[in-house]
């Protein structure tokens, strides 16, 4: 996942896969990340947590802001999207690293809305991670997203962590694209496996 080269990755699959750790881990190592679940209740008992497992000295933490700032001069904000009209919240903000876990639990438009929001002035690389167990209201726009990953009947199907490259033609449909098209990004896919996670114990693995 580190060495992936991909804009855009969907991280996947199995319940257990450490998808909550990732993230929140990702996102330590950028000058300005977000972290974002659809509800506030699922953020706090999620990816707020998990923060605090891994950042370590609390004084760093807002909890008013749900946002971490780090003597460094990097900053983890966190936040969700419980409704579309949540996006706005983010209007003229800028991140280098955007991390959203459970991604089918969102629609399309605040989605595609935050992509806006992925850019930085300072050199670096931005990156999108995001995770996704099957299922939920945004199932059916998510495997069309990574339709050469997960839709079988693809014509052209893709390998896990293979890199494809997107943009949208005249009539603002996306089409799949050679690497090196001036105006596309890049995707892939990664699939989450329990077996990635190895504090999980036997009884949790059982119960899957």
């Amino acid at each position: 996942m580190q060495k992936s080269g991909a804009f855009e990755t969907l991280y996947g699959g199995a319940a257990g896969g450490g998808k909550t750790n990732l993230l929140v881990n990702l996102a330590r190592g950028y000058r300005s990340a977000l972290l974002i679940r659809r509800t506030f209740p699922q953020l706090e008992d999620s990816l707020v947590l998990e923060s605090k497992k891994w950042y370590g000295d609390l004084k760093h933490y807002n909890s008013s802001k749900h946002t971490w700032q780090f003597p460094d001069g990097r900053r983890v904000r966190m936040g969700h999207l419980e409704r579309d009209d949540d996006m706005f919240q983010y209007q003229g903000a800028e991140f280098d690293f955007l991390g959203i876990d459970e991604l089918t639990q969102l629609n399309r438009l605040p989605y595609e809305y935050l992509l806006s929001r992925v850019r930085t002035t300072t050199g670096r690389a931005c990156r999108v991670v995001c995770t996704s167990n099957p299922g939920g209201a945004g199932h059916a726009w998510v495997k069309a997203r990574w339709a050469p990953w997960l839709d079988v009947r693809h014509p052209n199907p893709a390998k896990p962590g293979e890199v494809r490259w997107f943009t949208r033609d005249s009539t603002g449909a996306e089409i799949e694209v050679e690497a090196g098209h001036p105006d596309a990004m890049s995707r892939t896919f990664i699939p989450a496996r329990l077996a990635d996670n190895p504090y999980l114990g036997d009884a949790y693995r059982r119960t899957l």
